[in-house]
């Protein structure tokens, strides 16, 4: 189990919904489109769960981008409200997509390994006014029971 086989799904995941222009499993800020989001991990736990297993939870940071360039309003302050208003609704997508399937089904998981879950948390939405650009920050925990023995 890697860092990478969750990633590849991860992705494919947020490439599913629509309302994302463009994802990459990187850092980055040159987008193809928007709203866009990146994939980056973040973080990686480990414990006991019996003697013959381990729970791993490996921590992924999802950003999702809006530049206020592309939103057709008027007015910079109308800009700013509905970029806003775009990143919560997107953030909420990502949110209730990752809520549905907890499991990540499809993924090929190596032998020894069982998925028990992916938690996505709302981390925090910030404007950045000099690049004129709304992000927003979800962490995903994604729970894996390893067997030690396999």
């Amino acid at each position: 189990m890697s860092f990478q086989t969750l990633s590849n799904k991860i992705k494919l995941v947020l490439e599913g919904i629509s309302d994302i222009e463009s994802v990459y499993d990187y850092p980055w800020l040159k987008f193809d489109g928007y709203p866009s989001a990146t994939i980056t991990p973040s973080g990686y736990d480990s414990d006991y769960e019996t003697s013959s297993e381990n729970e791993r939870v490996y921590i992924y940071t999802v950003r999702l981008f809006v530049n206020l360039n592309d939103v057709n309003k008027p007015t910079y302050k109308e800009k700013v409200d509905d970029g806003h208003r775009i990143i919560r609704e997107l953030t909420d997508t990502v949110i209730d997509t990752f809520d549905k399937d907890e499991l990540l089904s499809g993924i090929s998981l190596p032998s020894g390994y069982t998925m028990i879950g992916v938690r996505p948390i709302p981390s925090s939405i910030v404007y950045f006014p000099d690049e004129k650009m709304v992000v927003s920050e979800i962490k995903l925990e994604v729970k894996i029971s390893f067997d030690t023995n396999s």
